[in-house]
């Protein structure tokens, strides 16, 4: 999987404050929320104190865990489950995407 700091998205954004601050009202301590998204003891504190980068998959699944939206970490703005949704549904099938813009260009939405 591709690694974070590859990802445009991340440029500028001060992520890790944003995690960390989730984390902290999660009150789970670092270890304990790495063991319960599945991975390694250390995997968050790596991230957090050593800046290490994340994959994108494993990124995924401390959010989930932690209950918080990856776009909320990554950007800083909330995004609610039913757009995340629209958003994995239209990324999975380009042709659909394609088709939903082509019908919102119509409608004269931008």
């Amino acid at each position: 999987m591709e690694s974070l700091c590859k990802t445009a998205i991340m440029s500028g954004v001060d992520w890790r404050e944003r995690l960390e601050q989730a984390i902290l009202e999660d009150g789970r301590s670092l270890r304990d929320l790495s063991l319960a998204a599945g991975l390694s003891h250390g995997y968050l504190h790596g991230i957090l104190r050593d800046d290490k980068e994340p994959k994108l998959d494993r990124f995924i699944q401390i959010c989930r865990e932690i209950g918080v939206s990856p776009a909320y970490v990554l950007l800083g703005v909330n995004v609610s489950p039913e757009a995340e949704a629209i958003i994995r549904l239209l990324d999975a099938d380009p042709a659909a995407r394609d088709a939903v813009l082509a019908l919102l260009s119509r409608l004269g939405v931008e």
